[in-house]
């Protein structure tokens, strides 16, 4: 650097014939090798004051230049100022957007670059298949996935990898595996993409793709491929599976043993199996915690819905001075949601706006849902009007709210909301409003919802919605619709807890036909099931037929349903 200060002090004005167009580029290069960026603020002002930071060569070159830097906004300054911008300078921006976690940013920038009928490189392809991926826009992803296969880059492996990635982490797995399967090389990233996104998915497979992966003797397992493996082996509850491959790990790679990565895996995989004890004893034996050991444990005592340990845990990790980030909040959230602690989460929400972290996304969605939980709805409505994508996760934490305080009204009124707002209805949010209908006498409204689940949104009801719909059904006094809901049930649903539930309900309204009729319909199912016994004996003394109500339980004596 003294070098290039000193050639540049030499005159107090230079021209462009001091140094060649192929000078002024290598200072460029060189600046972006070394990754300084007060060097190359200093080398952009002297190439400023010459007039060349806009010359269609150079100024293309300082582009990456501050990319490579990590200052985007500098880069983006100097390439709009450019008349003739070269597909490197776009590729760069592009990276860098992504890099910088603006990936929607990466994408906008890429539409002008085709409005200006510039090509794509490979390196550009690569780029914005990653900021699909960060986005989850599959249907961007499966655009350049179209623009790969015209440009005859299919075999290129770092775009394979990129696309598998792409379709994996927005749950396209099918075609994620079209594109490994079709791949002429892989390498270890491509197998790792694999097993990571089967571990989110399936993690009988992500084993199977593992023991297959042990298979290549060239091809070495790495931190993320172990990790995904033992969150696998969470995910499916294969404690002494997940163990042993532990072990496995250790004799293979003994460094492994103090990684923080994997120590918070198997943190993680032993909170999943239900084994928090054990994961705590992992915890302990850590010869280095960091926030993502801390992370991994929080959140398991989330997981084993725990959130008095949980938050024990964070004024811990306090303690030790570890800094909190994101992913600790979010975990927090959840635990002062379990335990209804609307005062410590108030504390923690100020907290995250003291620490300046964003209230929007999954953070945002946890803060509705805690406030909802702790019955403060003013308050989980505030931060819901603040996020900037309300999904259908934010929309039924708000509804749950006013559905536990027996709104109704309200809750319908906010599900046609969100329906305006083109946010698809999930299982559980028709769970939520049907039960919501049910005790609030609303008739028409649960029966219409029930319909648009099945007929409109495709959606398969689920035993919840059935009981729910047996519920409503009950208190409007509707039992001749209860029978026809069975004419449409899928064979694949368990029917003997809805004939129990329909018992429940001729019970506390006194309907000895309709239980008669699903006292019979159990015990075809199961004659053993002494439930129903109890259920139809009761109906019988409700009504006042005692007689009845001795023969129901002679019966079951004799049937030896106990």
């Amino acid at each position: 650097m003294l070098l290039l200060e000193q050639q540049f002090a030499f005159q107090s004005e230079w021209t462009s014939d001091l140094m060649s167009i192929d000078n002024y580029v290598n200072v460029t290069l060189s600046c972006k090798k070394k990754k300084d960026l007060s060097y190359a603020n200093y080398v952009h002002t002297k190439i400023s004051e010459i007039g060349l930071d806009a010359h269609m060569v150079v100024g293309n070159f300082i582009v990456p230049m501050f990319v490579e830097c990590e200052n985007i906004y500098k880069a983006q300054m100097v390439f709009n100022r450019l008349e003739h911008k070269k597909e490197h300078s776009w590729t760069s921006l592009i990276q860098g957007f992504v890099s910088s976690n603006e990936p929607q940013e990466a994408i906008y920038l890429f539409q002008k670059m085709q409005e200006d009928l510039v090509a794509p490189s490979r390196h550009t392809l690569v780029a914005l298949i990653k900021a699909s991926s960060k986005l989850r826009w599959v249907d961007i992803g499966q655009g350049l996935n179209t623009m790969v296969a015209m440009g005859n880059y299919e075999n290129d492996i770092f775009i394979g990898n990129a696309l598998i990635d792409m379709y994996a982490k927005c749950g396209f797995l099918t075609d994620a595996k079209h594109i490994f399967f079709e791949m002429n090389d892989v390498n270890v990233v491509t197998w790792t993409v694999m097993v990571a996104a089967y571990a989110e998915q399936d993690g009988v497979i992500a084993l199977e793709l593992f023991n297959k992966m042990q298979g290549h003797n060239f091809l070495k397992p790495n931190i993320v491929v172990f990790s995904s493996v033992l969150k696998a082996c969470g995910s499916i509850k294969a404690t002494e599976k997940g163990t042993a491959i532990y072990a496995e790990i250790i004799r293979a790679v003994p460094i492994m043993e103090t990684n923080v990565l994997v120590g918070a895996a198997l943190i993680n995989m032993y909170s999943k199996c239900d084994a928090i004890i054990k994961a705590q004893e992992i915890f302990d034996r850590l010869a280095f915690r960091n926030v993502v050991s801390w992370n991994a444990l929080i959140a398991g005592y989330v997981q084993n819905e725990l959130g008095e340990e949980a938050l024990k845990c964070f004024e811990c990790m306090r303690y030790e001075g570890i800094h909190p980030n994101s992913v600790t909040f979010l975990s927090v959230t959840k635990a002062c949601s379990i335990m209804g602690a609307a005062g410590k989460g108030i504390e923690v929400h100020k907290e995250i706006i003291r620490e300046g972290l964003s209230e929007t996304g999954r953070l945002g969605n946890a803060l509705v849902d805690m406030y909802a939980k702790c019955g403060l709805l003013p308050k989980a409505s505030e931060v819901f009007e603040k996020l900037n994508v309300r999904d259908v996760v934010a929309w039924t934490s708000l509804i749950s709210g006013y559905a536990q305080l027996g709104n109704g009204d309200i809750v319908v009124t906010l599900f046609d909301s969100m329906i305006r707002e083109e946010v698809k209805p999930s299982l559980v949010t028709f769970t939520v409003v049907l039960n919501a209908c049910s005790h609030g006498g609303l008739l028409k409204e649960g029966e219409k919802l029930f319909d648009d689940m099945c007929g409109v949104y495709k959606l398969n009801p689920t035993l919840e919605h059935y009981t729910c719909m047996i519920d409503l059904f009950s208190r409007a006094g509707h039992f001749h619709k209860i029978k026809n809901l069975f004419d449409n049930l899928s064979s694949s649903l368990d029917h003997l807890p809805l004939y129990l539930a329909i018992l429940g309900a001729c019970k506390k309204w006194v309907n000895v036909e309709l239980g008669r009729w699903a006292f019979e319909q159990s015990l075809k199912l199961d004659v053993k099931c002494a439930s129903a016994y109890v259920g139809m004996r009761n109906i019988y003394s409700e009504s006042g037929m005692q007689i009845e109500s001795d023969k129901v339980e002679a019966l079951r004596v004799q049937n030896e349903a106990w």
